[in-house]
């Protein structure tokens, strides 16, 4: 399996956009990753291309290897926005291991530490889907809408 393709866009969010990474293969799997708000967008994108230049043709199942291989090709930037596109980079490529795999990512990562899970959405627009009758507005999410396609 080979990594073909590093792609990004952004989703408009409420108050800003939310960044998305999708990695394609030659095997047609195609990893995802949400990495941050994107404040930054036309950088991020560039910090991901740049970064992912060097993944383009090895196996996304490495990946350990890419991580640290990345950390190293950027040491004179260390954390920050960096970094954020790099765990952009790493999730999906988790994403693509787990697929190829047909397991979930959590059992890449140790396996399940629970039996239960309690789930929380800190978007802070849950108050308008709950309360849309007291607000006079239908129940929705269409603000969520494509920011960018590439």
């Amino acid at each position: 399996m080979k990594i073909t393709s590093v792609e990004t866009f952004a989703v408009e969010g409420l108050n800003q956009p939310l960044m998305f990474c999708a990695i394609k293969t030659d095997q047609g799997i195609v990893g995802y990753s949400e990495f941050g708000e994107g404040r930054l967008a036309q950088g991020m994108k560039g910090l991901v291309r740049d970064l992912s230049n060097q993944l383009l043709g090895e196996d996304p199942r490495a990946v350990e290897a890419h991580y640290i291989q990345m950390i190293r090709s950027t040491r004179m930037a260390y954390g920050g926005a960096t970094w954020q596109a790099i765990a952009g980079i790493e999730l999906a490529l988790w994403d693509i291991k787990a697929k190829a795999l047909e397991i979930p990512v959590y059992e890449l990562l140790g396996g399940p530490t629970r039996s239960h899970q309690r789930v929380y959405w800190s978007h802070m627009l849950s108050y308008q889907v709950r309360s849309y009758e007291k607000l006079g507005t239908k129940s929705r999410l269409d603000h969520m809408t494509t920011y960018e396609k590439s």
